[in-house]
């Protein structure tokens, strides 16, 4: 212990130094930045992944269904149900498992909103021909409300522009 040296870093708060020891070669400990601005060796934004993993990423990329949910949601519905059936029939439920057991509910609460806002967000979308429609409601509820046919025209010349998106 006696070659290992200290963290150069201070507190912000405190100005005190860090006492954890450095990693070798650097100046700071892993907690303050030693590695920082390292290419990452591992996940998404690594520069190259294994053979075997990129084989799985470039299959789960090309899946048509990637954003449907469904199939999570089934194995997390099935993994909590026998999660739930082992620990209940068998012994009692310690706060452990309590917490893992709603931890299983949280994952499962979490994917279904996700699935849900995937599945009925795309109601929200207004197509061309929807907003076409919606733009002819507008000019006649204009028609009927404004007596003056020269507001009317220029109002009507302006919604014309937006629906041709100028």
């Amino acid at each position: 212990m006696a070659d290992r040296v200290q963290c150069t870093a201070r507190s912000k708060r405190h100005q005190r130094r860090c006492r954890r020891f450095c990693a070798p070669g650097y100046h700071v400990c892993y907690y303050h930045g030693q590695g920082a601005g390292e290419p990452p060796t591992h996940g998404r934004y690594s520069k190259s992944l294994p053979k075997d993993l990129a084989e799985r990423y470039e299959h789960f990329k090309s899946d048509p269904d990637i954003l449907s949910l469904i199939p999570e949601i089934a194995l997390l519905r099935t993994h909590l149900e026998r999660f739930m059936h082992t620990y209940t029939e068998r012994q009692p439920v310690s706060a452990e498992i309590g917490e893992e057991m709603r931890a299983w509910g949280e994952t499962l609460s979490r994917v279904c909103e996700r699935a849900n806002k995937i599945l009925y967000g795309e109601q929200y979308t207004l197509t061309v021909q929807g907003f076409n429609a919606l733009l002819a409601q507008v000019c006649a509820v204009i028609n009927e409300e404004i007596p003056d046919a020269v507001l009317r025209e220029r109002i009507a010349e302006r919604l014309r522009q937006i629906g041709q998106g100028k």
